[in-house]
């Protein structure tokens, strides 16, 4: 099962912070609520849903002078209290952004990157995906070919990162 939520626009700070109970905190309850929910629909139906991953593509927000800076350190917080709030301590997480919004001109985008490369290196169990050859249909979204070379993007992300934390076998 794919569970899909999303939000527009949205940054680090006003939407998806953890700690905030507050507005700056609404993104982040709905994540957890949605996931909460459809784990509980499905064991209604005898079902055992398992968290296999965390796909993340946001950061385009954030990059400005005042959130890029701290980007990493925000994005890992909310990862691991998601991971702790859904009972899934171990959760792999694939982050990415649109590299490509604006058309190329937010000079902060780089920094961005940069972050999400930061945590990846940071947290061995997330993977940095770099979706810089997605193609886009205007200065904000990715066009139809743009979104499923995303999703092959992070499948492959996903297979990768798995191998990597899968513990070595030992023959004798």
């Amino acid at each position: 099962a794919v569970l899909k939520v999303a939000f527009s626009g949205t940054g680090m700070k006003r939407d998806w912070n953890h700690a905030d109970k507050g507005s700056g905190g609404s993104c982040y309850r709905a994540l957890v609520a949605e996931t909460r929910k459809a784990i509980a629909a499905a064991k209604k139906q005898g079902i055992v849903l398992r968290p296999r991953a965390f796909a993340w593509v946001q950061g385009e927000s954030d990059a400005n002078a005042v959130d890029a800076p701290d980007y990493s350190r925000a994005l890992g917080a909310m990862i691991t209290a998601f991971r702790e709030d859904i009972g899934a301590p171990q959760l792999p997480a694939l982050i990415a952004v649109n590299t490509n919004f604006g058309g190329g001109r937010n000079r902060f985008m780089p920094m961005i990157v940069k972050q999400q490369q930061l945590l990846a290196s940071t947290d061995p169990r997330c993977e940095y995906v770099d979706t810089s050859s997605a193609t886009i249909a205007n200065s904000a979204h990715y066009d139809s070919k743009g979104t499923l070379l995303v999703g092959r993007l992070f499948a492959e992300s996903l297979w990768k990162l798995e191998a990597k934390l899968q513990p070595k076998r030992r023959h004798f």
